[in-house]
């Protein structure tokens, strides 16, 4: 494993969620769910990403920082717009259906546009669902605005 400078920033994130986690593990289990589960699942993140910092290979700042890469002329403002259109969208589905129907919607709508199989798309939409009602929901009990399309939905 190569140290290299990028990987601090990486490290101080370790020590974070594990701080979080360490520190909410000593709460009521009501208080503390949400902590240690998004501390969990950041930790999770950040060692992925320190492993992948320690992998031989060197990338230089210029291909870090290149945005002419992407697609010289004004075609980066294209994609800026467009990525902020979808999360407008995003917004608007769950204002309008709630956030346990938009978000799998989203990302179902999303990775579908973005090219993935129609299998693959459904699965992540479920997996947001299943993510959603079980943490959320059963877990930590929260209790959602209610949309405004729901009246008229029948609920």
């Amino acid at each position: 494993m190569k140290f290299r400078a990028r990987s601090l920033f990486t490290l101080f994130m370790v020590a974070v969620f594990t701080y979080s986690m360490v520190e909410a593990s000593g709460w009521i289990p009501r208080a503390s769910i949400m902590v240690v589960g998004a501390g969990g699942l950041g930790l999770l993140m950040v060692l992925g990403q320190l492993y992948l910092d320690s992998r031989p290979g060197e990338v230089t700042q210029r291909e870090i920082l290149d945005v002419s890469a992407l697609g010289g002329g004004g075609g980066q403002w294209i994609r800026i717009l467009i990525i902020c259109s979808w999360i407008i969208g995003l917004f608007f589905s769950i204002y309008l259906v709630g956030f346990q129907v938009g978000l799998p919607l989203f990302v179902f709508a999303y990775s579908k546009v973005q090219g993935a199989k129609w299998w693959m798309s459904f699965v992540m939409a479920a997996a947001i669902l299943v993510l959603l009602y079980g943490l959320f929901d059963q877990l930590a009990h929260v209790i959602w605005p209610t949309p405004l399309l729901l009246p008229f939905l029948g609920g």
